[in-house]
Order: C-alpha cells, then sequence, then structure tokens
C-alpha cells in the first residue's frame, strides 16, 4: 500500500461519513417538522375548545408524535452504532447488523429516488474478525452508485449468507438503469480494500456485486 492509497482511502472515507451524517440529519430534521406540526395542531384545538373533537382524535395525533419520536430514537441508535464501529480498525462484529445499520442510514438517500431496499439476511452467520467501518463503506459506495442509475421504483437488493466460515454479501437490484455512473471513481480503491485490506474476495458484475469475506489473523 502506498502513501497515494491511504491518501485516497482517507478521503473516501470522510465523504462516506460526510454523507451518512447529512442524511440523518436530514431525516432527524423532517422527523422534528412532524412533531412540531403535530403539536401545533393538538394546541389549536385545545384553544379552539372544539366540541367536536372527541378522545380519538387527541390520540391520533400524540401516536403520530410517539412514532416519530420512536423512529429518531431507532436512527440515533444506529448512528452511534455507526460511529464507534470506527474506535477499532479489527474487531469481532456481525455482518448482518452492520448492513441493517447502513441501510437505515441510506434509506433517505433511497426515498429520494423512489428507490427501495429489500433484504434477505441470513440469520444463522458466523460472527466476523475483520474490519467492519471499511465494509460499510465498500457496500455503501455500491448502494449508492445503485441509487443513482436507477429508475424511480426500482429495488436494491441485498442478500447475505455463508460458506463454511466466510460470509458472501449480494448486491443486486430490479429496475431500469437511466444513466450510467462510476463507482465514485473509485473501483480499484474499493476492489484493493476488500481484497488487501479486509482480505477478502469481490466480483464486480453489471449488475450484481458479490463479496466474500472472513476473519483476518489477530
Amino acid at each position: 500500500m502506498n502513501l497515494n492509497f491511504e491518501e485516497l482511502l482517507r478521503q473516501l472515507q470522510m465523504r462516506f461519513i460526510g454523507k451518512i451524517i447529512a442524511s440523518f440529519t436530514h431525516e432527524i430534521k423532517n422527523h422534528l417538522a412532524i412533531i412540531k406540526e403535530s403539536a401545533g395542531l393538538m394546541d389549536d384545538m385545545l384553544r379552539i375548545g372544539k366540541s367536536s373533537v372527541n378522545t380519538n382524535q387527541y390520540l391520533d395525533i400524540l401516536n403520530s408524535i410517539v412514532e416519530q419520536v420512536d423512529r429518531s430514537i431507532d436512527l440515533f441508535k444506529f448512528l452511534n452504532r455507526f460511529a464507534h464501529r470506527m474506535d477499532n480498525q479489527f474487531c469481532n462484529f456481525q455482518v448482518n447488523e452492520s448492513l441493517e445499520e447502513l441501510i437505515a442510514l441510506m434509506t433517505r438517500l433511497a426515498n429520494q429516488k423512489k428507490i427501495i431496499f429489500e433484504k434477505s439476511l441470513e440469520p444463522e452467520l458466523p460472527e466476523l474478525y475483520n474490519n467492519p467501518s471499511l465494509l460499510q463503506l465498500v457496500i455503501f459506495s455500491f448502494l449508492e452508485k445503485f441509487i443513482q442509475q436507477l429508475a424511480s421504483g426500482s429495488s436494491i437488493i441485498v442478500v447475505t449468507g455463508k460458506t463454511d466460515n466466510c460470509v458472501k454479501i449480494s448486491l443486486s437490484f430490479k429496475g431500469e438503469i437511466i444513466k450510467s455512473e462510476p463507482l465514485n471513481d473509485s473501483s480499484e480503491i474499493i476492489n484493493a480494500i476488500v481484497k488487501e485490506k479486509m482480505k477478502g474476495e469481490i466480483e464486480d458484475k453489471a449488475d450484481a456485486v458479490m463479496i466474500t469475506i472472513s476473519s483476518v489473523s489477530k
């Protein structure tokens, strides 16, 4: 690994973190806006003292507020775990958990294009000793590429499976490609991350990506 690679990797990581934080803050802002609107509606109803308003209408508004608070709490949990992925370069982690976390933090980016995530995650995956933050960077790069190039109404499919002590991650899509997008001009770096940093395998085709990783020596 030369210095140039490390510098480019650092740039990719900073861009990745920035995108995730921007998506998170926009989503939380939307949740707070809904809470504020709901609280304002309830305030108006109480001030007017509308006799036609029944208990169920108040309960509906309160339930809407609670739902937005719960969704915000979940996002904060995902962001907190995402941040702690970078505490140690290598550690024991569950692949499915790291993927669920990443997809939750990327949902707004997909929603903007009216693209949905479909997941089929093998529940009995082995715990791996590897670099979870680099894995998330790699997966993010491909998911972002799919989001950018697919038409509205498309689906991005994330599948995990296992072979012996290896975990396989398949990324594919259903839908029409409306424009060809490069992998942030970083396909060589992404391949090097998987093969050299994570000691894994990667197969990048036009319509699907297969990544295989296992535990590395401590």
